[in-house]
């Protein structure tokens, strides 16, 4: 792994490794409390955080614009190419004729071209696009969220702790960058679009994403969601691994199917978990024929992984399971393995509102000859995602 790979899954999975430790070692914790050591240790971090934050604002400032106006050249999923504008006060007029940068805030479902603003915009890094002539180019990127700004520029200029300091990072302090949910998902294009649940992400306009085997996180932005169908569409800029999402031929009760992803990390660890079971029905609760249900288990952090087949063909996203105490006080006994996924059908329904990435689907029928081979298949295509504020 690359030191910026150390350093960007630092100081993010770290933060689950540090809550995978806190029932240990809350009594020890408890017993130092408000010693001279355990006082020095939460100082150093503080002031390594402060001087962290310091370096990056000092990073983002170099380049920042205050309220500049510009102009929208081209709205995309990720965001928008914008062309920056001056204010001429000879002639009190405003002209397009300046550099294009690319801005996050941004997408085609709420901006059109040629819209203009004027706001205060943060420097975050670099963009690359390709041109119309088939060229790489390059171009400065802009966010309006100033902490956004500085969440990014630390990831890419490494302002975190290295994972050699350990011991002091455990101690990092939560109200800078706190971890308020996680959660599973799944490339399904080459060009870095994930999938996942609604309820994964409800609100998070921008989420974190672990991928490779958790050897790269990035930034994913949410560009399309759906709460009634429970899915959630990111675009991550990234070169992905994208599984073969279909409807299952002649599918019964009975077909064995296999849930992956991140359950319970600050339990079970940072390890993708995976488990195998049955379509116990072809429809969900209350009969819902948007979904399957299964007896596959599945915890929180599940949400928004892959059910797939043995062959590796992705026929869900597994997003439920039944609301134990619900089910007591409805029936009187305890649920056992009742979970639900979405099936592939209402996936593609879902997909099909934005035909760009429709268009991008992997459509080649898969061919693991394994379950074990299916499942190491799938795993390239696993995301963990994590929420932040």
């Amino acid at each position: 792994m690359s030191l910026k790979s150390k350093c960007l899954v630092g100081c993010v999975l770290l933060l689950l490794v540090s809550i995978c430790l806190e029932a240990g070692a809350q009594s020890s914790r408890s017993a130092k409390k408000g010693g001279p050591s355990e006082r020095t240790s939460l100082s150093k971090t503080s002031q390594r955080e402060k001087k962290y934050i310091e370096e990056a604002e000092k990073i983002m400032l170099s380049k920042s614009k205050r309220n500049m106006p510009f102009q929208v050249l081209q709205s995309m999923e990720d965001g928008c190419l914008c062309l920056e504008g001056s204010y001429d006060s000879f002639f009190d007029e405003i002209t397009y004729d300046g550099n294009v940068f690319f801005w996050i805030d941004a997408t085609s479902r709420f901006m059109a071209d040629d819209e203009t603003f004027r706001k205060d915009l943060f420097w975050c890094g670099t963009y690359q696009y390709t041109t119309v002539k088939d060229l790489p180019k390059t171009v400065n990127k802009y966010t309006t969220d100033r902490d956004l700004a500085i969440l990014i520029i630390r990831f890419n200029f490494d302002l975190y702790d290295d994972d050699d300091d350990e011991e002091e990072s455990r101690d990092v302090d939560d109200d800078d960058f706190e971890i308020t949910g996680t959660g599973s998902g799944f490339f399904i294009t080459k060009e870095g679009h994930v999938l996942t649940n609604y309820h994964v992400i409800e609100d998070n306009d921008i989420v974190i994403a672990a991928y490779d085997g958790g050897e790269e996180v990035d930034v994913a932005m949410v560009i399309r969601k759906d709460a009634k169908k429970d899915l959630a569409l990111l675009k991550m800029d990234v070169k992905s691994v994208p599984v073969a999402l279909g409807v299952p031929e002649g599918v019964q009760p009975g077909r064995t199917v296999f849930a992956l992803g991140f359950p319970n990390p600050e339990l079970q660890g940072v390890a993708p978990k995976v488990t195998m079971g049955i379509i116990s029905a072809l429809t969900g609760m209350h009969d819902d024929e948007d979904n399957y249900q299964i007896d596959a288990a599945v915890q929180p952090g599940n949400s928004g992984g892959p059910l797939f087949c043995a062959d590796g063909q992705v026929i869900g996203v597994v997003s439920a399971r039944v609301n134990d105490s619900y089910y007591v006080e409805t029936t009187g006994t305890i649920a056992q393995k009742i979970n639900y996924a979405v099936k592939a059908e209402a996936v593609l329904s879902f997909l099909k509102e934005d035909p760009d990435v429709y268009r991008l689907l992997k459509r080649d029928q898969p061919s693991a000859s394994s379950q074990e081979e299916a499942v190491k298949e799938i795993t390239r295509s696993l995301v963990h995602i994590i929420t932040v504020e």
